[in-house]
């Protein structure tokens, strides 16, 4: 008693700032953690990507592979001393693949002058990566080349052959109709119901003009008659 006795005195003895402060921190530890604040998670989720139509064509060192994206794009990546994808619109494969298709398969003429032609592709939004095919003349060498560009303003080409660039464009196009959506089928139209259908007009055939009779020539008396009286 004489211990709980003096414990008052001594708490009585401090100053009131003090038992505030013991106070307070006495509350801070009994008081209970907040919770945890749980938001909902997202419920439309990004659909992944799955691919089909997939081709693989070896030029050279490198290695080039072409397919066909669920999200109805046409997908090129290159893998070899330098790597890059490209994933290209189908209505811009498709224009692509018509006059690539178009160089590849001209044939150097004896007498064709020293020329360059060049078939691009763009990824969609204007500032992404290229693809171009290109066919230079220049003698008697004709040379073709893939050339692969990124959208920081990098690239590299990759000569082939004339088979090779054809194999390419071919690829490109398979899988361009491999994740095109089919064309909407026309509306048919319905048989009308019975009796609801007018009913046709009844033929007529149109009536002959009436023809004028023909004339008979009078006949005229004997040559004998002619002067005889009764």
């Amino acid at each position: 008693m004489l211990s709980l006795h003096r414990g008052r005195r001594a708490l009585r003895a401090l100053p009131p700032c003090l038992l505030l402060l013991g106070a307070a921190a006495c509350s801070r530890r009994a008081a209970p953690a907040p919770a945890p604040v749980t938001r909902p998670a997202d419920t439309a989720a990004v659909p992944a990507i799955s691919r089909t139509r997939t081709v693989t064509l070896p030029l050279g060192e490198d290695r080039v592979t072409v397919s066909g994206r669920s999200d109805q794009r046409v997908e090129v990546v290159v893998e070899g001393k330098r790597s890059m994808t490209l994933a290209f619109a189908l209505p811009s494969v498709d224009e692509f693949t018509d006059s690539a298709a178009r160089l590849a398969n001209r044939r150097r003429l004896r007498r064709e002058r020293p020329n360059l032609k060049r078939a691009l592709v763009d990824e969609p939004g204007g500032d992404g990566g290229a693809l171009s095919l290109s066919r230079r003349v220049n003698g008697r060498v004709l040379t073709y080349r893939l050339f692969f560009a990124d959208n920081a303003g990098g690239g590299f080409p990759i000569t082939v052959s004339p088979a090779e660039a054809r194999a390419v464009v071919q690829a490109m196009r398979e899988a361009a109709d491999a994740v095109r959506p089919p064309a909407p089928k026309p509306a048919r139209r319905r048989p009308a119901r019975r009796g609801t259908a007018p009913k046709a007009a009844p033929k007529t055939t149109p009536k002959a003009a009436p023809t004028a009779p023909a004339k008979t020539p009078a006949k005229s008396p004997p040559k004998g008659a002619r002067g005889t009286k009764e």
